[in-house]
C-alpha cells in the first residue's frame, strides 16, 4: 500500500518594492512650492496692482464665459471707470479689449447652445448704425489725417459692438432693470468722484474758469453730456422703486450729477441739463410738485454758484460777455467751407479740428472741435 504525501504548494516570495519617490502628493507639493516661488519673484519684479489686475481679469474672464449678462455689466463698469487711466500701471492689460473678447466668445457659445439667432440685421436701428459706420469708413481714404480717422472709426465700431451685445443679452425686463441700475450707479460714481477730484485740485483750467473733468479721462463737455443722459434715469428711479434705500440713493445721485454738470463749465451741458429737467417735468405725473422742486433747486443753485460760472453761463444769451462765443460762428463758417471743398467725404471723420487748425478754411485757424450750443 502506497501512501501519498500531501505537499504544500509553495510560491516564490516577492521582495518588498521600495517606496516610490514620485507620488501625486509629492508632485502637488512641488508644484505648490514652485508656484509660491514664482509668485514671490513676480511680486518683486512686477507692481502688486498689476498682479491683482491680472488675477481679477482671469477671474472675470471665467465668470463672463459662464454668465454673459454678468460680463456685460462688468464691461460697462470698466468702460466708465477706465482703470487704465485711473491706474496707469493697468493700461498694459487692455482690460476693456480682453473683456470684450471674452464677452463676445461667451455670447456666441451660449447662443449656439440654446439654438438662438443673433439680433443683427433684423432691426432698423442696427442697419442705420452700420450705414453710419460705412459712411465713416468711406471718409478715411481722402481724409486730411487718415490714421486719426481710422482711430475714430475703430472707436465707433467698438460702440456698435457694445450696442449689439446689449441687444442680444438684455432680452427681458429683469435684465433691463438691472442694467439701468448699473448705469445709474456708474454715472453716480462718475459725478461724485469727479466733484471730489475737482475740490482736491484735479481739474482743467480753460476759457478762464476752473472746470471739472472725469477721473476716467473724459473732458468737461463729455462728462456733462454723459451726466445729462443719466439724470432722467436717476430721477425716474425714485418713482419706480419702492425700496427706501434706493430712493434715497437716486435723490443723492441726481443732486450730485446736477452739481457736477454745473462745475464742468460746459455751456452745452447746462443747456442739455435744462432740457432734461424740462422733459422730466413734462413726463412726470406730479407736475406742480416737480416744477416747484426744480425752480427751488435752480434758484438756490444760481445764488451759490461761483461768479466765474455765472459769467460763463451768461454768455449763452450774450455773446459780448464771452468773446469765445464769436469763435463758434467762425467754426460754423469753416465747416461750411469744408463741405463746399469736399462735399462727398469731407475732411475725414474726427478731423474737423485738424482741418480748422490748418487755416485752409478760415482765417482764425484754431485747433478746436465743432461746437453748436443752439
Amino acid at each position: 500500500m502506497t501512501s501519498k504525501s500531501k505537499t504544500k504548494d509553495t510560491y516564490p516570495v516577492e521582495a518588498t518594492a521600495p517606496s516610490m519617490i514620485v507620488t501625486p502628493r509629492r508632485i502637488g507639493i512641488t508644484l505648490f512650492v514652485l508656484l509660491a516661488l514664482g509668485t514671490g519673484i513676480v511680486a518683486l519684479l512686477v507692481q502688486p496692482i498689476i498682479i491683482v489686475g491680472a488675477i481679477l481679469s482671469g477671474l472675470f474672464a471665467v465668470l463672463i464665459l459662464l454668465y454673459p449678462y454678468f460680463g456685460l455689466l462688468i464691461y460697462y463698469l470698466v468702460l466708465v471707470v477706465n482703470p487704465g487711466v485711473v491706474w496707469p500701471q493697468l493700461a498694459a492689460l487692455h482690460a476693456d479689449t480682453l473683456l470684450a473678447g471674452f464677452l463676445l466668445v461667451s455670447l456666441v457659445i451660449h447662443k449656439k447652445l440654446k439654438g438662438e439667432t443673433f439680433i443683427l440685421f433684423q432691426e432698423k436701428m442696427n442697419l442705420l448704425l452700420m450705414a453710419m459706420a460705412l459712411a465713416l469708413a468711406l471718409s478715411v481714404p481722402l481724409s486730411v489725417w487718415p490714421s486719426n480717422s481710422v482711430g475714430v472709426l475703430t472707436d465707433f465700431l467698438r460702440t456698435i459692438m457694445y450696442y449689439l451685445l446689449i441687444v442680444n443679452i438684455v432680452t427681458d425686463e429683469k435684465r433691463l432693470k438691472g442694467f439701468i441700475w448699473i448705469f445709474i450707479l456708474a454715472n453716480g460714481y462718475d459725478s461724485i468722484s469727479s466733484a471730489i477730484a475737482y475740490f482736491g485740485g484735479s481739474l482743467m483750467f480753460a476759457q478762464g474758469i476752473d472746470r471739472a473733468e472725469s477721473l476716467s479721462g473724459t473732458d468737461p463737455n463729455t462728462l456733462a453730456v454723459s451726466l445729462d443722459l443719466a439724470i432722467p434715469f436717476m430721477m425716474f428711479a425714485f418713482i419706480w422703486t419702492k425700496n427706501r434705500f434706493l430712493r434715497i440713493a437716486s435723490v443723492v445721485l441726481s443732486a450730485a450729477a446736477i452739481f457736477t454738470v454745473a462745475i464742468t463749465g460746459s455751456r452745452s451741458g447746462v443747456i442739455g441739463l435744462v432740457l432734461v429737467l424740462f422733459f422730466t417735468w413734462l413726463l412726470s405725473p406730479k407736475k406742480i410738485v416737480i416744477a416747484s422742486v426744480f425752480l427751488l433747486v435752480m434758484a438756490v443753485g444760481w445764488v451759490v454758484l461761483p461768479p466765474q460760472y455765472k459769467t460763463r453761463y451768461s454768455s449763452i444769451f450774450n455773446s459780448e460777455v464771452d468773446p469765445s462765443t464769436q469763435g463758434r460762428f467762425d467754426e460754423w463758417k469753416a465747416g461750411v467751407n469744408m463741405f463746399i471743398a469736399r462735399p462727398l467725404t469731407g475732411v475725414g471723420v474726427g478731423n474737423f479740428a485738424v482741418a480748422y487748425g490748418s487755416g485752409d478754411y478760415s482765417d482764425r485757424g484754431h485747433w478746436l472741435k465743432a461746437h453748436s450750443l443752439y
